[in-house]
């Protein structure tokens, strides 16, 4: 399934109780590579809402999650990173979205 924004708004809890009411990330595709059924919520560190399901190597590409000596290869440059807009704060805030 394609995430659509079904947690728009939420802020991004760690404890289950708080995402109790949620959809797992694993009903969704990847909302990066579109490649890989997502296993984690995406969030933003800078504004503290959900953004997007995300796959385990999308979610780690920015913190060494990419890189060779790490074991890993080097991503592809067909990623998609509108799935940013889905923090609410996006495109009006002064502090840009983290990554």
């Amino acid at each position: 399934m394609v995430y659509e924004g079904q947690l728009t708004g939420q802020r991004y809890r760690v404890d289950r109780e708080g995402r109790r009411d949620w959809p797992t990330a694993a009903q969704f595709m990847c909302a990066s590579c579109m490649t890989e059924r997502a296993s984690v919520w995406d969030h933003c560190h800078t504004h503290g809402f959900v953004r997007a399901p995300l796959c385990n190597r999308c979610n780690t590409r920015y913190w060494r999650g990419w890189r060779p000596r790490h074991g890993r290869a080097t991503h592809s440059r067909n990623l998609d990173e509108s799935y940013y807009r889905w923090c609410p704060k996006h495109s009006t805030a002064v502090r840009q979205c983290s990554a």
